[in-house]
């Protein structure tokens, strides 16, 4: 049993709020094993009952990071002596339910195969049919690396994948009580932040305006504080976690601990406008057949919605000056066989790592 989530639940029911220094103990005990089921189910559903800010959500990325399998954060001797600049991410908080492509899993790869070191982050599906580990997995990715592994693959091929449930051991104290509560927490809106691998450069989309303000927020210390040098947080006007194909998405760009909000459509990328029934998403295995389309330069819906948001990655990351270049850098990436050579070699190597000296990997 735990004292401090004792502490922090007497401040949430007693004072409606709690302190940051209150929520920081009490997770710290949940992920430590302290804390008995009853606890964290009290804790969550009384913190998701109060609500919480910036600051709350901040603080409970960092406690989870703390207990996340450890990363390089450098990665030296480069392939043809690149310049390694810091890992990127593209990843939703998801929640949306509108059940598209995986977009951003796609959009990453483009991105390595225009020059970027993409580190995703991501879990299998929550709430739609096929997450990124699903279609990975599909695609005939090992997800079971660990933080070491996942940094020489990055190094190798320019992409990789880290498994939520392999990265964050000590999640195992709290997935019981969320199945059984069966409703959103703060968990929910953790995922973009507790990445092991501290991405300099993101992408965050969120399903709603009032989670974007949050992101903002807490990307706007991040910046400030030389953490990330810079970011952008998406949601689109159909409260879909990712740049839409159909109409406006609102932005929140972040640099240098400043905050710059507008709206882009597709016409920004250079980029005709689809409906969401176009982009929609399938299973595993079909969503794994449509990533082989587009890496195999298949014009299509599917295909404008990842250059769009590749094309912001692409932005964020500084190596193009604005949307329309991005989308154009994302379209090479495709049509030269750039993005295909990146899944390919990634396929590989995640299993190539987990090789002991004198195996094959066939």
């Amino acid at each position: 049993m735990s004292s401090a989530v004792q502490k922090c639940l007497k401040e949430l029911l007693a004072q409606k709020t709690a302190s940051v220094d209150a929520v920081r103990g009490a997770l710290q005990d949940v992920m430590r094993g302290k804390a008995t089921e009853g606890q964290i189910g009290a804790f969550l559903s009384a913190l998701q009952f109060v609500g919480y800010g910036a600051e709350i959500v901040s603080v409970c990325g960092d406690v989870l990071l703390e207990h996340a399998e450890s990363m390089p954060l450098e990665l030296r001797e480069m392939p043809d002596g690149a310049e390694f600049r810091g890992y990127c991410d593209i990843v939703g908080t998801g929640g949306d339910g509108i059940d598209t492509f995986n977009v951003s899993t796609a959009a990453g790869l483009v991105c390595a195969g225009a020059g970027l070191s993409v580190a995703k982050h991501g879990n299998r599906s929550a709430s739609s049919q096929c997450g990124s580990a699903d279609i990975l997995e599909a695609l005939g990715v090992n997800l079971q690396l660990s933080g070491a592994e996942c940094a020489e693959v990055v190094r190798e091929c320019g992409y990789c994948f880290l498994f939520a449930q392999r990265m964050h051991p000590a999640m195992r104290h709290v997935g019981p009580v969320r199945r059984q509560l069966g409703v959103r927490t703060v968990f929910n809106v953790l995922g973009p932040l507790i990445n092991p691998a501290r991405p300099r450069f993101m992408v965050t989309g969120v399903c709603n305006r009032e989670i974007g303000a949050v992101y903002a927020d807490i990307f706007r210390a991040r910046t400030k504080s030389g953490v990330m040098e810079r970011g952008m947080v998406v949601c689109s006007h159909e409260g879909m976690d990712e740049i839409s194909p159909a109409g406006p998405t609102h932005i929140w760009m972040v640099e240098g601990g400043e905050v710059t909000e507008r709206d882009v459509s597709p016409a920004d990328f250079g980029i005709p406008e689809h409906p969401l029934e176009a982009v929609r998403g399938g299973g595993p295995d079909a969503n794994a057949r449509m990533m082989f389309d587009l890496v195999d330069g298949r014009r299509s819906a599917v295909r404008d919605f990842v250059v769009l948001n590749a094309a912001a990655l692409l932005v964020v990351a500084g190596v193009s000056p604005s949307f329309l270049e991005g989308a154009k850098l994302a379209e090479r990436s495709l049509d030269s066989g750039a993005a295909r050579r990146v899944l390919e070699r990634y396929i590989y190597v995640s299993h190539a790592q987990c090789l002991t000296p004198g195996q094959s990997i066939v």
